[in-house]
């Protein structure tokens, strides 16, 4: 039901974002408001904010990204699954309100529960990962990038080693990364693109120990993402019991979708991830003890994946979507 403008009559503020406190280039400011209907997160955009688009672009990508976030968070309520919250969103003459999440966030909360209420959180998160991946088929990339690093393609990568001093990083440390960058780019999970929240980290997951609840928050960024992306990065990453777990809910729209969960990869991606951020930060010569003596540490690693993915050649029967057909629908 679409709530009557007289309901959204501000009765009170509790904060108002400053916008000295805002990460520069933050798109969006919130102020947290008690109105006749209940509290409310108001969200704006942040007209500041340093970007490289004029502004008249950035309020056109605001409103769309808001529409986009409130046709997502109702989709994944329309699940009516009791393991999760999705607050509802209501955009009305420019305002974006979205019903206020009460509890602790996921990063703050996560480390001091119980392990019996770590279970049953992540069992809650299994739930809306499953939900999400159930409301578009699985797409097929035909032209795989790791999305997950500055460098997106190969070509690239070669080229920013070639211009590394070997006196640096050696030969074989330089083939190495360039291995397992192409290794990583094509094993079927950067290859499977799955329907997900795609933002999902730990200040969007709210946790209400008296409700004994989690709410998921901010679906701006959701849409289709590699498997990898979902599986190895942030709040997911490094479990897998929880994709152990995953695989056990039922599904339909995909029913032969399988999270293959490789430690292996996740250990791979990690080390492509922090050498790539760390060269830009501290550059090359800065660094190259730290790549050398990495390098040293991962090899055996590498060598056990690619021997793991040998012995289970094994292609997904799950049935794919081409990703251009999927892009009209939405």
């Amino acid at each position: 039901m679409t709530a009557k403008s007289s309901d959204f009559e501000i009765v009170t503020e509790k904060y108002k974002s400053d916008e000295t406190q805002l990460p520069s280039g933050h798109a969006t400011k919130v102020r947290k408001i008690e109105t006749l209907s209940g509290t409310y997160v108001e969200k704006e955009l942040n007209e500041t904010g340093r970007f490289s688009v004029k502004l008249e672009d950035r309020k056109n990508w605001w409103d769309n990204s808001q529409k986009k976030s409130k046709q997502n968070s109702d989709a994944i309520r329309a699940k009516q699954n009791v393991a999760y919250v999705v607050p509802k969103t209501h955009i009305s003459h420019g305002k974006v309100r979205e019903e206020f999440a009460s509890g602790v966030r996921w990063r703050d909360a996560i480390s001091d529960l119980s392990p019996a209420d770590k279970v049953w959180a992540y069992k809650a998160l299994a739930e809306f990962v499953n939900d999400m991946s159930e409301l578009r088929p699985v797409m097929a990339v035909e032209q795989p990038k790791l999305y997950c690093l500055p460098v997106r393609e190969s070509e690239t990568l070669a080229k920013i080693l070639a211009g590394w001093d070997e006196k640096y990083v050696s030969a074989d440390d330089k083939k190495l990364i360039q291995d397992i960058y192409d290794y990583m780019m094509h094993v079927p999970e950067n290859t499977q693109l799955v329907y997900g929240h795609n933002d999902l980290h730990g200040d969007n997951i709210i946790i209400d120990l008296e409700k004994r609840q989690i709410a998921i928050i901010d679906f701006e960024c959701a849409g289709s993402q590699p498997m990898m992306d979902t599986m190895y990065f942030g709040t997911l990453g490094g479990n897998k019991e929880f994709w152990d777990y995953v695989n056990g809910l039922p599904r339909t729209t995909n029913p032969k979708l399988k999270w293959n969960y490789v430690p292996e990869h996740r250990e791979l991606l990690s080390f492509l991830r922090w050498g790539t951020f760390g060269v830009q930060l501290e550059g090359v010569e800065k660094m190259s003890k730290k790549i050398a003596n990495e390098c040293k540490r991962i090899r055996p690693i590498f060598a056990a994946a690619k021997l793991k993915q040998k012995l289970s050649q094994k292609k997904s029967d799950c049935a794919l979507v081409p990703m251009s057909h999927y892009e009209q629908e939405f």
